[in-house]
């Protein structure tokens, strides 16, 4: 009797875009999109929600991180400040930002991120943004012939450089982290100190400098690296020069600022003198804010009935609402507790950091700590996806390997 033949197993083919599609990271989106408006945002993180939630096994896939705690409670303090105020869905509409506090964090349960592709997502990202308006300034430049196109807002489309700024710094952390070929690092690193210059953000600049010097240290030990990096650092100094020497040098605003802090005035002419002002204003009034803050529905009418006290009232006719300063914006807002929490999650962005291996994670504590020291970076949604989605990966359960 012949033996019986093995039954032929009938393999199910797949569509190769389906199998390419379940592959890529759901992150990869809202990384990309991260220095986007918020209708562009808001859209990427949904649809990565819903990625995550039918095509790679569900969310909630490992423990929830500390960290979602912490951003989940900060939430949580805005909500509390508004239901006292007049109209409570008016102040709802104003923090909605705020949502991605749960919602990104939310994004990062799932037991397996492809963090380099993350970040490398946010990396090319930024290069295309970068490319772009820096392409359409020499447009406007060149029907114009005005340098100043290339200049702060104006390069930005009225964006707030600020927060175009930090989202490039940490691209650029990011580049020298993942594993890049040595040209497109130094053509990125080069394009990245040109656009921060550009841009004009002083925070960022005051950010820059120790960023660099952390990056040098990091590859000393690194030849290869090392030598790419000094190649990137001229070409971009180089091309700052450049454009200097086109604009005349109107665009040294640093030079703005000391000669502010020297004369020790406040003419309301710079932004500088302005956070002057607000600060020592704030600084008068620090016990009215005692325990729990003015609250989120009460923050900008008690925060411009003190500019009226001291006189600043050309601050309430120029319209402005904080006070530049994330820390005492958030202990305004929130009192003690809100600017514990804000204090934990930056000095959290220390994880990682050694002094034998690893400084990076040095580079993005100060980062972050000198942007939010000049700029209330988290009270616009640009700013709060930035830096959550930045904590997140900071924060993922894995350990990082240097390029």
């Amino acid at each position: 009797m012949a033996p019986e033949m093995p039954e032929k197993k009938l393999l199910k083919k797949s569509s190769p875009f389906w199998a390419r599609l379940k592959a890529i990271d759901p992150l990869v989106l809202p990384a990309f999109c991260v220095g986007l408006p918020m209708a562009w945002f808001t859209a990427s993180i949904a649809l990565s929600l819903l990625w995550s939630l039918f095509l790679k096994g569900g969310l909630f896939s490992i423990r929830i991180p500390k960290i979602f705690y912490l951003f989940a409670a900060l939430y949580l303090l805005y909500y509390v400040g508004i239901w006292d105020s007049e109209d409570p869905l008016a102040w709802m509409h104003k923090i909605r930002g705020k949502v991605f506090y749960v919602l990104i964090p939310l994004a990062f349960t799932r037991a397996k991120v492809n963090l380099d592709a993350v970040k490398k997502a946010w990396v090319y990202g930024t290069l295309l943004t970068m490319a772009l308006l820096l392409f359409a300034a020499f447009i406007r430049f060149a029907v114009s012939d005005n340098p100043l196109e290339f200049f702060y807002g104006k390069l930005s489309l009225y964006g707030h450089p600020s927060y175009l700024g930090f989202i490039a710094l940490v691209a650029l952390l990011f580049s020298w982290q993942l594993d890049l070929k040595q040209g497109e690092r130094i053509f990125f690193t080069s394009l990245s100190i040109l656009y921060i210059y550009l841009l004009s953000a002083r925070a960022v600049h005051i950010a820059a400098v120790p960023v660099a010097l952390i990056l040098l240290t990091q590859n000393l030990r690194k030849p290869k690296k090392l030598r790419s990096y000094i190649v990137a650092l001229l070409v971009g100094v180089l091309a700052c020069f450049t454009i200097n020497s086109i604009t005349q040098g109107k665009m040294n605003r640093s030079r703005e600022a000391v000669q502010v802090i020297k004369a020790n005035t406040s003419t309301g002419t710079s932004s500088t003198a302005v956070r002057i002002d607000m600060w020592g204003s704030l600084l008068k009034h620090v016990e009215e804010y005692l325990p729990m803050g003015a609250g989120a529905g009460f923050v900008e009418d008690r925060l411009q009935e003190n500019w009226k006290e001291d006189g600043l009232h050309y601050l309430v006719d120029k319209g402005y609402n904080n006070v530049h300063n994330q820390y005492l914006q958030q202990y305004a807002a929130t009192g003690i507790l809100g600017l514990v929490l804000l204090l934990i999650l930056i000095a959290s962005s220390l994880k990682g950091f050694s002094f034998k291996k690893n400084y990076l994670p040095l580079a993005f504590f100060i980062t972050m700590s000198v942007c939010l020291l000049f700029e209330c970076l988290i009270e616009r949604q640009m700013g709060i996806t930035a830096i959550t989605m930045l904590l997140c990966i900071l924060h993922y359960p894995k350990k990082e390997t240097l390029a």
